[in-house]
């Protein structure tokens, strides 16, 4: 009897010890998924602010682009518009050189007319 009670106790130790080592190995698992939950908390924490500068970055870039491309349109619509009235300019100038040309080819043929009816 005591030599099982004496095997009892050895095992209770044993038992004991194994239940010690599995509770440290428990909390090691513990603290190493705590630490690698913080890595990745922090990891998601930069990536988000990386990715609200880069937004912010991208949203300035989209606006300048827009602005530069404003100014262009206006600018062509300038040239446009100057190009109309130089076409129009041209236009009025080439139908007065027209009526002075056709006013003197009427001119010329009414003399023409008038000599030979004098003739």
């Amino acid at each position: 009897v005591s030599d099982l009670r004496a095997q009892l106790a050895e095992a209770a130790e044993k038992g004991a010890a194994d239940e010690g080592e599995w509770r440290s190995r428990l909390q090691d698992a513990k603290d190493k998924a705590a630490a690698a939950e913080a890595k990745l908390r922090t990891q998601l924490h930069d990536s988000k602010q990386q990715a609200a500068a880069d937004d912010a970055q991208l949203r300035g870039q989209l606006t300048e682009a827009e602005e530069k491309a404003a100014e262009a349109e206006a600018a062509l619509r300038a040239e446009l518009v100057a190009a109309r009235f130089k076409a129009v300019a041209s236009e009025g100038r080439l139908r007065a050189q027209l009526a002075e040309a056709e006013e003197t080819a009427l001119a010329s043929v009414t003399q023409q007319d008038a000599a030979m009816e004098t003739k």
